[in-house]
């Protein structure tokens, strides 16, 4: 069933309902960014600091089914047996703790501002989502799955290093 809507050339809008309906539901993962977005990750807080601000992130795992650990700088999840496909994601941003609070998450003109929204915050929830649709199409599962967010990529990765070094021992 078609909508009906005129696009802003007044061309008939072919969108169906279904897919408007999806986007309703993808607003869930919109308020999911903008909460991620909206925490302070900068040079000025420290490792462990960081790290607690990945609780959310952490919890949304663990509801996938991931097991969860912290190493020094990540959270590691893995689901199934190595070899693993890895993927691997940093939660830190360059912005300082007033510049986040100063310049919150907002659209605009379809477009997303705000803290680490393209570097990488944005990159952590597509890779969320697209694990998440990919478990829901309840696939046969031949490798495991192993998910790397660390938070001092913007440091060079200097603490959470070996642990992705570890990682990628038993990676394909």
């Amino acid at each position: 069933m078609f909508t009906g809507e005129k696009d802003g050339c007044g061309r008939e809008n072919k969108r169906n309902t279904e897919q408007i309906q999806v986007r309703v539901m993808n607003m869930n993962w919109m308020k999911f960014f903008e909460e991620i977005v909206n925490l302070p990750t900068g040079p000025d807080l420290t490792i462990e600091e960081k790290l607690s601000k990945l609780k959310n992130v952490e919890s949304f795992i663990r509801s996938l089914g991931f097991e969860c650990k912290y190493g020094k700088g990540s959270l590691i999840a893995e689901m199934g047996n190595p070899p693993y496909i890895t993927l691997i994601g940093h939660f830190d941003t360059v912005f300082k703790k007033d510049d986040t609070l100063s310049r919150p998450f907002k659209t605009y003109d379809n477009k997303v501002y705000g803290p680490g929204v393209a570097d990488m915050k944005g990159g952590i929830v597509i890779m969320l989502k697209a694990v998440k649709e990919f478990l829901d199409e309840k696939v046969e599962m031949k490798r495991g799955l192993r998910l790397i967010i660390n938070v001092d990529e913007e440091l060079g990765s200097k603490i959470s290093r070996d642990d992705m070094y570890a990682a990628a021992e038993d990676s394909i």
